[in-house]
C-alpha cells in the first residue's frame, strides 16, 4: 500500500474527541496531518485554507479519537488462546502448568505469526500502541511490530529462578539465569529501542516475583532508572501470590519493591487486585503507574473487581491505565470491552454509580496509557505536535444509535465495540481503512495461525478435552480440542 502517509492529509469528522487539557470535543472539526505528526486541530475551513493541496479524508458519520493504548498485552501468547480457560490455580495453574510450558516450545516463526495476528486484532479494535511484558522470544515480536506499523513498548519477560511450587520449563533455565535475563533484555533494547522513527521502544520486565531473585530486581531497577526506561511487572495478582511475597520478605509486594529503592514513575504494575490501602502512599509518592486489566482478572477469577481497590486509587490520583492482557487469558483484545468492564463492574461490586464514569475510563485507555509508557509528550491525545495515532469510530451503527452530545462518550464506553472502528492510523500511516487491514493478508495470516496452533497443540505436555461431545467429520482430534 506504500507508506500511507505521503503528503499532507486533512481528516474531517462530525466529532473529534481531542483529549486535550480541556477535554474538548470539536464538532465539525478537522485534523491536519503532515508526515507522522498532527500539525493543527480546528475548524474545517481554517485547515483547508492552511493546506489547500492536502488530501481530504472525510468521515461523514464518524468520531475521531486518539488510538487506544493497551498497557499490558502478551503478543507471545496470541496462539495460546483457549489453552488455559477455567483453570483453578490449584490443581491446574494458568501460568506454570499451561502457558509457560506452551511458550517454551514456541519457535521464532510461531511467535512472529502470533505477534502479527496480535497487531491485526489490536488495530481492528482501535489500539494504536501496546506494551508487552514479554515472553521468552521477543525479537520476532519486534519484527512483527516494525512491519505492521503499530506502536509498542517491548520487553523480555524477566525470569531468573524457580521457587517451590513455581517451576520453570527446563528450556527457560540457563547456566547463569540472571545473566541471561539481563543480557536478553539488553540485546532487545540495543537492537530495537527507538527503531522505525521511535515507533518501537523497549524496556525491562520482571515477570513475577516468585521467579525473580532480589539481585535481578535491583539490577533491573538500576538500569531502568539510569536510562529512563519502563519496568513492567505482574504484581499483587492474587491473594496467594501476595501471601508468598509476605512469607518470603515480611512485606507486601509494593512495600517490598519500595524497600529495595527501585520504584519510580517508570514502573508499571499490572493487575494489582490485592494491593492494600497501606501501600497507596508509596504508589502516589513515587508516581508509580498501575494497570487495570478487568477482563483478564475476571477470566481467571482473581478478584481485581470484587476485591480490588481501583476506585480508591483513582480517587487518590494514582495514575491508572487499562489493558486487555492476552489472548490466552482474557481472551479478547477489544479495548472497548475492557473499558466497558472497568466502567460497569466496579459500580456493580460497590453498588455505587459515582465511580469510574465513562470519561475517566476513556482517559485511562488513552492519556493514562501514554503516561504509563512515558510517552505522553507524543501520544494519547489529538493535539498539534503529537504523533498522528488516531481512529475513526462509525457512529451510524445500531449499537451506537441514537446519540446526542451528552451521550457520545457514554455510548462509546457503554455500547461501543471493536467492530465499530472503521479506520486506524499510527504515526501518520494508515493501517486500516474501511475496515480493511492494509499491512498484511489477513485471511492468509489467520489460516497460517490456525495451522501453527494445531501443530503446537500436538507438542504440549497436556491434553484438553471438550466439555461437549464432538461427533463426525474431521478436526475433532487433539488439534480441535477446546479448553476445559
Amino acid at each position: 500500500m506504500g507508506d500511507g502517509r505521503s503528503g499532507a492529509k486533512i481528516l474531517e469528522a462530525p466529532y473529534i474527541v481531542t483529549m486535550d487539557t480541556q477535554r474538548r470535543v470539536l464538532k465539525g472539526g478537522a485534523l491536519l496531518v503532515e508526515g507522522n505528526t498532527i500539525s493543527a486541530v480546528g475548524p474545517r475551513e481554517a485547515l483547508q485554507s492552511r493546506a489547500p493541496g492536502a488530501e481530504r479524508l472525510v468521515f461523514d458519520r464518524h468520531v475521531l479519537l486518539p488510538g487506544f493504548i493497551d498497557c499490558h498485552e502478551h503478543a507471545t501468547q496470541m496462539l495460546g488462546r483457549g489453552l488455559a480457560d477455567d483453570v483453578d490455580e490449584v490443581t491446574v495453574r494458568w501460568g506454570w502448568d499451561r502457558i509457560y510450558p506452551w511458550e517454551a516450545i514456541l519457535e521464532e516463526e510461531d511467535v512472529y505469526t502470533g505477534a502479527l495476528l496480535t497487531a491485526v486484532e489490536l488495530v481492528r479494535n482501535g489500539v494504536t500502541c501496546f506494551a508487552d511484558p514479554g515472553g521468552f522470544l521477543m525479537d520476532p515480536v519486534a519484527k512483527a511490530v516494525a512491519e505492521s506499523g503499530i506502536r509498542a513498548v517491548l520487553s523480555v519477560g524477566g525470569l531468573d529462578t524457580w521457587s517451590e511450587g513455581f517451576p520453570l520449563p527446563a528450556s527457560a533455565l540457563h547456566e547463569d539465569p540472571t545473566g541471561w535475563a539481563l543480557g536478553a533484555s539488553e540485546k532487545l533494547i540495543e537492537d530495537w529501542h527507538g527503531a522505525r522513527g521511535d515507533r518501537v521502544r523497549c524496556g525491562y520486565s520482571i515477570r513475577v516475583l516468585m521467579n525473580a531473585t532480589e539481585a535481578f530486581v535491583l539490577e533491573v531497577g538500576r538500569r531502568a532508572r539510569e536510562r529512563d526506561l519502563t519496568v513492567q511487572i505482574h504484581l499483587a495478582v492474587s491473594q496467594s501470590r501476595v501471601q508468598w511475597v509476605i512469607d518470603q520478605t515480611g512485606r507486601r509486594p509494593v512495600e517490598y519493591l519500595d524497600s529495595l529503592g527501585v520504584l519510580g514513575p517508570n514502573w508499571l504494575l499490572t493487575h494489582m487486585g490485592w494491593v492494600d490501602e497501606s501501600e497507596f502512599p508509596i504508589l502516589k509518592d513515587r508516581d508509580v503507574k498501575v494497570c487495570h486489566s478487568p477482563g483478564s482478572s475476571m477470566h481467571n477469577a482473581r478478584g481485581a473487581v470484587s476485591r480490588g481497590k481501583f476506585p480508591e486509587m483513582a480517587d487518590l490520583g494514582i495514575s491508572l491505565c487499562l489493558a486487555s492482557d492476552a489472548a490466552a487469558c482474557n481472551n479478547s483484545l477489544d479495548m472497548f470491552r475492557a473499558m466497558y468492564l472497568a466502567c460497569l463492574a466496579h459500580k456493580e461490586a460497590r453498588l455505587r454509580l459515582d465511580i469510574f464514569p465513562p470519561e475517566t475510563v476513556l482517559e485511562m485507555a488513552t492519556l493514562g496509557g501514554a503516561k504509563a509508557l512515558l510517552w505522553e509528550d507524543a501520544i494519547g491525545s489529538l493535539e498539534p505536535g503529537k504523533r498522528a495515532d488516531l481512529i475513526a469510530v462509525d457512529l451510524h451503527r445500531p449499537n451506537l444509535s441514537p446519540f446526542y452530545d451528552f451521550s457520545l462518550i457514554p455510548n462509546l464506553v457503554y455500547s461501543g465495540d471493536g467492530a465499530d472502528v472503521a479506520f486506524t492510523m499510527v504515526d501518520g500511516q494508515i493501517l486500516m481503512q474501511d475496515r480493511k487491514i492494509m499491512f498484511t493478508d489477513e485471511d492468509a495470516l489467520v489460516s497460517r495461525a490456525q495451522a501453527i496452533g494445531s501443530r503446537l497443540l500436538e507438542k504440549v505436555p497436556f491434553r484438553i478435552e471438550p466439555r461437549w461431545p464432538f461427533v463426525g467429520g474431521e478436526g475433532s482430534s487433539r488439534a480441535g480440542a477446546s479448553a476445559g
